[in-house]
């Protein structure tokens, strides 16, 4: 198969247009005896959102990252699905959990991590 120049010099064009989502991977937790949450999300190997020690109520489901500029995201502990933007890109993703006692009388903490898009 052939390409024209113009084809050519297009697919060339949209390589540098589109944002590279080569591997994001997430990470976050709950800490259930301080009601503190904490996340951080990676693209490309450089972190680009996250949220440290934020303290929240049982009923709170909904968490917004603080993102570097250009970024946006989100997560919901509910349904364990991260929403992630970079430039014109906007996509979702799952997450694995996992329940963790430190003890049968220590803290309590749920995990959630991802590794998406060619990791």
């Amino acid at each position: 198969m052939q390409f024209s120049k113009i084809s050519q010099v297009f697919i060339v064009a949209l390589g540098f247009s589109t944002p590279s989502l080569a591997c994001v991977q997430y990470s976050c937790n709950i800490d259930w005896n301080t009601m503190t949450f904490n996340a951080a999300l990676t693209d490309n190997g450089s972190q680009t959102c996250a949220i440290q020690n934020e303290g929240f109520s049982s009923g709170v489901v909904d968490f917004e990252f603080s993102c570097i500029g250009g970024f946006s995201g989100d997560f919901n502990r509910d349904s364990g699905v991260v929403n992630y933007a970079h430039g014109s890109f906007s996509g979702s993703f799952g997450t694995n959990s996992e329940n963790y006692q430190d003890g049968p009388f220590g803290d309590q903490y749920t995990y959630w991590t991802a590794n998406v898009w060619g990791c």
